[in-house]
């Protein structure tokens, strides 16, 4: 998990102030907090996948030589 959004949904207000949309109504702000919570999440899939296919291809280079 990425420790930075751990309590992204219990500091929802606080961080609709200090983004300046306290105009936006509660299910906007948890829409919001979905979506970026799943947009981390797939995007540090995607590193740790490519992370491991690039460990997977160096290993095979090395069992070549």
């Amino acid at each position: 998990m990425f420790y930075g959004f751990l309590l992204l949904f219990d500091r929802l207000d606080a961080i609709a102030c200090d983004a300046e949309l306290q105009e936006k109504s509660e299910s906007d702000l948890q829409r919001l907090a979905d979506v970026l919570t799943k947009s981390c999440e797939q995007a540090m899939e995607e590193v740790r996948n490519k992370t491991e296919a690039e460990n997977n291809e160096g290993q095979s280079l090395r069992r070549g030589l």
